[in-house]
């Protein structure tokens, strides 16, 4: 069949049927069809109807008035939660397909919700406090700051899940035979980034000051010794603060539950997309990707988007008093 992908589906099914003789289940998987589809189908050609005509009454279909989509797309943006297709076509006794068709005309898009951590009174004011620190004098402090961050890659995890298909065709990808995980550490700034620190142990106190120290001279280089550093409240962060500040570090009193106010968050989305397209196989290429791909992401010229957009970020934060911004 695939020497033929102009055919239409259901000339298709009378060939695999009729013709080859072939199960309705193995002609599901054939044509990527539901198994119920396929049954109906068989069973109608077996009453000798010809499933290729459309039965009365089944053309064009009845329009569906503007009020009722509009009530449609109400419901969408007032409950999303609760607003699937199949409820939505029960209460306006309308097809699931049609709900589905109306909302995309809408401008909705099913996808993935985010979770994100409802803030207290005290969470936002410290929120406000740090963005209100972070603008003054027009940003100054922001193009002064490292922000850093950890992050975990899993070799089974890192490759593309989703590609072009053809209907009959199905890409597929080589599943690694051991899984692993490697840990990286880094940091940006204005003007630049430090390297990568990787490892594969847990990250706790004696490990975190020890990357410190290891890219302390780094971060000096780049500012000629005065800059600022961030990071967040992880348990091995707040352990070895008193060590930072007889280091040397001039550390930033960062908010609680806040990554959308650290510019490196975005980084390490950036990060695993490229690594994804390395497709690595094993533990050797995927530090080799998570290297290579570093070091071409945060070159000061491709890490100034990251960084420019932080002050209208950080007033926006100001002005919604505190509460999560899009990132």
């Amino acid at each position: 069949m695939e020497k033929f992908p102009d055919i239409d589906i259901k000339t298709r099914f009378l060939v695999l049927s009729l013709d080859a003789g072939w199960t309705s289940t193995r002609i599901s998987d054939q044509l990527q069809v539901s198994l119920r589809t396929i049954q109906d189908w068989m069973k109608k050609t077996n009453q000798g109807k010809d499933i290729r005509k459309v039965g009365e009454g089944r053309g064009k279909k009845a329009s569906i008035p503007s009020t009722l989509k509009d009530k449609i797309a109400r419901q969408g943006r007032e409950a999303p939660l609760k607003s699937s297709t199949r409820k939505i076509g029960i209460k306006y006794d309308i097809g699931k397909s049609s709900s589905n068709r109306i909302l995309i005309e809408k401008g909705f898009e099913y996808k993935k919700v985010e979770s994100v951590y409802k803030l207290d009174d005290f969470q936002r004011n410290e929120r406000i406090n740090f963005c209100k620190d972070m603008t003054k004098w027009r940003g100054r402090k922001i193009h002064q700051t490292f922000f850093s961050d950890e992050t975990g890659f899993w070799l089974s995890e890192v490759y593309n899940k989703k590609a072009w298909q053809k209907l009959n065709h199905k890409v597929t990808i080589e599943k690694p035979k051991k899984d692993v995980k490697i840990n990286v550490w880094g940091a940006i700034s204005s003007n630049g980034a430090t390297s990568l620190e990787i490892f594969t142990c847990n990250l706790k106190a004696p490990k975190y000051q020890e990357i410190l120290e290891t890219h302390f001279q780094e971060m000096q280089e780049l500012y000629e010794g005065d800059f600022y550093f961030q990071h967040d409240n992880h348990k091995s962060h707040k352990a070895v603060e008193s060590w930072m500040d007889n280091y040397g570090f001039n550390k930033i009193k960062f908010p609680s539950y806040s990554p959308d106010l650290s510019p490196i968050e975005n980084i390490w989305a950036t990060l695993k997309e490229s690594v994804a397209k390395d497709q690595p196989k094993s533990e050797r290429q995927l530090v080799k990707s998570i290297r290579l791909n570093w070091a071409k992401i945060t070159s000061v010229e491709k890490l100034r988007p990251y960084l420019e957009n932080l002050y209208t970020r950080y007033k926006l934060c100001i002005d919604i008093e505190g509460e999560i911004v899009d990132y």
